[in-house]
């Protein structure tokens, strides 16, 4: 299970790290110099928190393998599936007086040392884990405790830079619709003046032009 957790949790930081690129990439273009600094302070803490991450999943899967592994050396005849497989002893040396009456039965030296040795074995089993062995497990959950609550603080964080971050665009985006709209409002007033002097020229020369022929009138 642990080296399945490991696995994991390399899995997770490949595409993590590989995702950050291919976000940085497709990113290249920012609209000012603030949007820049802003997306380089974003991407730094979620580079942070992918790390406090990786490093949290790590740090659980190390804890899974020991405890797997204690249980083993507290253990040393259980199976793969967790049962003990105990051998029990129920041969008994049967022994006959064949004079004419039974004598009771005796047990040999080395059966009783195994019925002794399963009797403990089996005691143990039901017996409660060590306390050196709960206090480490409890330490180690302590541990991870503080791990996932350092890790809240900065997706806090985070969440709040993505929230001004996605604010600013709004606002920017807003600031270029209102400079595009005024452009094409000073475009349109400079159209219609052009047309307005156009206009007066036209009727200043046709004026012009009707005086010189009144005067050359005048002088036949």
């Amino acid at each position: 299970i642990g080296r399945a957790i490991l696995g994991t949790c390399l899995k997770k930081r490949y595409y993590s790290v590989r995702k950050s690129a291919e976000t940085g990439k497709t990113n290249k273009l920012k609209p000012s110099l603030a949007a820049q600094d802003d997306w380089k302070q974003w991407r730094q803490r979620d580079k942070q928190l992918t790390s406090d991450m990786f490093e949290t999943d790590m740090v659980k899967a190390l804890i899974i393998s020991k405890m797997e592994y204690e249980e083993r050396k507290t253990h040393p005849d259980s199976g793969g599936n967790g049962v003990p497989q105990i051998k029990r002893v129920n041969q008994k040396d049967k022994r006959m007086n064949i004079q004419g009456k039974d004598k009771p039965l005796t047990v040999s030296l080395k059966d009783f040392q195994s019925e002794e040795q399963h009797t403990k074995k089996t005691e143990d089993l039901k017996s409660p884990p060590g306390p050196k062995l709960v206090k480490q497990t409890e330490l180690l959950k302590l541990e991870i405790e503080k791990k996932d609550t350092d890790i809240q603080q900065p997706r806090l964080v985070i969440s709040e830079w993505e929230a001004k971050y996605k604010e600013m665009r709004v606002k920017e985006g807003e600031m270029k619709d209102k400079a595009v709209t005024a452009l094409h409002v000073a475009l349109e007033q400079e159209r219609s003046r052009g047309k307005i002097l156009q206009a007066e020229q036209v009727k200043y020369q046709g004026i012009k032009k009707g005086k010189r022929c009144s005067e050359s009138d005048h002088g036949r």
